[in-house]
């Protein structure tokens, strides 16, 4: 079992590096996804069993969420559910057609199955408007799918090791439970407040506590999300007709549901890069995260091609690494649910 896990944790965190090189990419949706992170789920599928490879699906998606700081949002519902349904589609075809699929065979099928379950998944928070983004994503997922299979071919000497990492057991307080219900009632405290004008105030305030929290402010990816959900939503007719763009009609119940939509979901983003800093990563994820740090740095500080630095990543001995989370006092913690808190009243008053 040990050894199933280290496995596990190890195929984990190269997916992590797959996911923090794709954050390094410009996205014009913020849950879209190249796919480099599928590389180590393909090269898994001949070493693990299903009900390993399965936990290593769950903890690629959680993980993932944890290291973007979107783990408290809609976007890890979509996370979870896209590599879970697609990862399982690489295991089938993997598994029972081995002799007559290859990795490009696997990785197509992975990434159109991920794609049409991100799209519908997104379109249940955003409307059914983003269905009209289904052709142009299926179109790059299958040119990204090739270059991913390529590059898993080119990655298929990797071997994983099945040394044990020395970790410390993580001591729990008082502490990191608020820390988790401070988490859990600010995102409810923004899905309970309805007022746009509210909404706004505390998006601003809390893109404005970011640094703080040792968070950078990208201004991008919350412009690109607004966009989006303004789309999906104004495809939908609803209400009275406000304006006319190039022929096409905006109806207002439809322009203020896409409004509130996109605040409600851009300060749960800017909550979840707030509080993902401050938590403490339990068992097989802190393990997880501790060994992507681990070949994060050693990527970085290793010279040579890049099979060269992997190899010595893969094959030097795990180190003690400290804890991923920011120290933090319960006051600094609390801040932001009473920020929300405070809104959500405010907005009940008005």
């Amino acid at each position: 079992m040990r050894s199933a896990t280290e496995k596990i944790s190890s195929y984990t965190a190269l997916c992590l590096l797959g996911s923090f090189l794709e954050m390094l990419v410009p996205k014009p949706v913020p849950f879209f996804r190249i796919g480099l992170a599928n590389i180590p789920i393909m090269l898994s599928i001949s070493t693990l069993g299903f009900k390993d490879y399965f936990i290593l699906l769950m903890l690629k998606a959680v993980a993932s969420s944890y290291i973007s700081g979107t783990i408290f949002t809609y976007f890890f519902l979509i996370s979870l559910s896209q590599s879970m349904l697609s990862g399982l589609v690489m295991y089938l075809l993997g598994r029972t057609q081995k002799k007559r699929i290859s990795y490009y065979g696997i990785s197509l099928s992975g990434a159109f199955t991920g794609t049409i379950v991100q799209i519908f998944t997104a379109s249940l928070y955003m409307g059914r408007g983003i269905f009209m983004l289904l052709t142009p994503f299926l179109a790059s997922s299958f040119v990204f799918a090739l270059v991913t299979a390529y590059l898993a071919g080119s990655f298929s000497w990797i071997t994983i090791r099945d040394d044990e990492l020395s970790q410390q057991a993580i001591q729990y307080s008082s502490k990191d439970i608020l820390i988790v219900l401070g988490a859990l009632f600010s995102v409810l405290s923004v899905q309970m407040t309805d007022n746009p004008a509210i909404l706004f105030m505390l998006f601003c305030v809390l893109i404005l506590l970011l640094p703080i929290y040792k968070r950078r402010i990208r201004i991008t990816p919350y412009l690109m999300l607004f966009l989006i959900s303004l789309f999906s939503n104004l495809i939908i007719k609803r209400g009275m007709v406000v304006a006319t763009v190039f022929g096409f009609e905006i109806t207002a119940d439809s322009l203020a549901l896409a409004i509130e939509r996109a605040l409600k979901l851009s300060s749960t983003v800017a909550l979840s890069l707030i509080y993902s800093k401050m938590m403490r990563a339990p068992g097989l994820i802190g393990k997880t995260l501790s060994k992507f740090f681990f070949f994060e740095d050693q990527l970085q500080n290793t010279k040579g091609s890049l099979k060269e630095r992997i190899s010595s990543a893969l094959s030097c001995p795990y180190g003690e690494m400290e804890g991923v989370q920011m120290e933090t006092s319960i006051i600094k913690a609390m801040v932001p649910l009473a920020i929300c808190a405070l809104c959500f009243i405010y907005s009940l008053l008005r």
